[in-house]
């Protein structure tokens, strides 16, 4: 199964999925369950995702749920996925209005070639950038300094460094995953900037990206739990040059948050950067967000 888009740019066969946060809907998912049974799949079958993040978490998620799981193999083809999103098993789609709120894990195969990276549109290529960035901040200060020195490289495609920076992201986010499977603990740490971008994505409805809504959460977040580190976050967020957030979108953050699939009760988890590289989770009340 295959992104519209990567069909049309890249000329590769196969059934043709929708890109964006429209796919991720319960009605969604029951149209790939009764193209699974239109084509006949079974357990044994193995299914090719090829795509970016909505793609592979939907197909993912499907897949995971047809017939108590039938295998399958990702492709990513958006820089956010090659660092983050296929890597580590979970696979989750929207509810009610709340991002990533039913999900599951599974343990596919994924492929990763950085060459379909260099298509993207500067927005979503950016969107990956601040996935790794995020990564960087809170467990390898390798992978922070590699985008900071190199940015205006990274963003002009040059290979050598979107190679090293996908390189660094994927084995750190396998190292995370290794250390933490099931997202008990360890791997919250990769929530950086996630508790408000999640609540920005529902509040403006998907309007603002994923990867836009992490910059912000990551700026605010750092200014409020990690003020040390602060500045140099806020620095590479600064030459994305994404656009203004409207302010309406951010008046009623508070009672998405309250909803987010982190929280125990009024606290949720946040993590907390000591120094570039290096973060610990802390307890927190919603409100103080």
């Amino acid at each position: 199964m295959i992104s519209e888009n990567v069909k049309r740019i890249w000329k590769i066969d196969g059934i043709e999925v929708k890109d964006g946060e429209k796919l991720k809907k319960m009605k969604c998912v029951s149209h790939l369950w009764k193209t699974f049974l239109k084509c006949n799949l079974t357990r044994n079958s193995k299914i090719n995702v090829v795509g970016g993040g909505t793609v592979t978490d939907t197909v993912g998620f499907a897949s995971q749920t047809f017939m108590r799981g039938m295998n399958f193999n990702l492709i990513p083809t958006t820089l956010l996925g090659m660092v983050d999103a296929a890597i580590g098993g979970k696979f989750a789609i929207n509810f009610s209005g709340v991002k990533n709120l039913v999900g599951t894990f599974g343990k596919p195969d994924v492929f990763v070639n950085p060459l379909f990276s260099i298509s993207l549109k500067d927005e979503t290529f950016k969107e990956g950038v601040v996935e790794a960035l995020k990564t960087g901040a809170v467990y390898d200060k390798e992978l922070f300094e590699h985008v900071e020195k190199n940015l205006d490289k990274i963003l002009k495609r040059d290979y050598v460094s979107l190679r090293k920076l996908i390189t660094l992201a994927a084995k750190d986010k396998l190292e995370i995953v290794e250390k933490d499977p099931y997202d008990n603990d360890f791997r919250h740490i990769l929530n950086f900037g996630h508790t408000i971008a999640h609540a920005l994505e529902s509040a403006s409805k998907n309007r603002i990206s994923h990867g836009h809504a992490v910059a912000v959460g990551m700026k605010l977040e750092s200014q409020k739990f990690s003020p040390s580190v602060a500045q140099r976050i806020e620095n590479v967020i600064q030459k994305l040059e994404f656009a203004d957030v409207p302010s309406s979108y951010l008046v009623h953050l508070t009672s998405w948050m309250s909803k987010d699939k982190k929280r125990a009760g009024r606290y949720i988890i946040i993590p907390v950067i000591e120094e570039i590289g290096k973060a610990h989770l802390e307890k927190i009340e919603v409100d103080m967000l």
